[in-house]
């Protein structure tokens, strides 16, 4: 999105310059975490959250597993390669496997109060970039997208949990009550 938008903005004659601080697979709480350095230090115009889109995809298996299987960065050499091969993913797949059977009967269950934390962590990002990072920047609000392809077959819950995710996000922008705060569905 960050280049996209970007794109279209100079296109309609706005100049602007996007910086994307976005790491993929972040958690809403991790965001919290890191919002000074990535959000005040920056002093925007206009902040794009993106978050809980991530939180929607396992229903079972734990997020910093996932992580460290899929990671981007990891180490090569003998005894890392045979691990990651021979170990690590093999397992994994088969926890994925089990998870893809359960997926559907756990959608909703497990996902709501794991949806209000999102959104409370969600709020907190939301007032700092309003109330005190310089400017009072808009905050957009992107809306989460439903899994397609593969990602439907693997995960047949997580549509209703981007559903409920969705419907929570737009609560909270509406307890906003603000034109700096919007929803942005894509």
């Amino acid at each position: 999105f960050p280049r996209w938008i970007q794109n279209g903005l100079h296109d309609r004659g706005r100049l602007c310059e996007v910086d994307n601080r976005g790491i993929a697979g972040e958690l809403t709480r991790s965001a919290v975490r890191h919002w000074e350095t990535e959000v005040l230090a920056g002093c925007p115009d206009a902040v794009v959250l993106g978050y809980g889109y991530y939180e929607c995809i396992h229903a079972l298996l734990p997020h910093w597993l996932e992580r460290h299987v899929n990671t981007f960065n990891n180490r090569t050499g003998p005894f890392r390669t045979r691990y990651r091969e021979w170990l690590l993913r093999p397992t994994w797949k088969a926890m994925a496997q089990v998870q893809r059977a359960l997926d559907r009967y756990l959608a909703d269950r497990l996902f709501r109060g794991r949806a209000r934390r999102i959104v409370r962590d969600y709020e907190v990002l939301v007032e700092r970039s309003r109330r005190v990072a310089p400017g009072s920047p808009l905050v957009f609000v992107l809306a989460l997208l439903g899994p397609g392809g593969k990602a439907a077959d693997w995960f047949p819950g997580m549509q209703s949990r981007i559903d409920l995710m969705n419907a929570q996000l737009a609560e909270m922008v509406a307890r906003f009550d603000s034109p700096g705060v919007r929803l942005v569905p894509v």
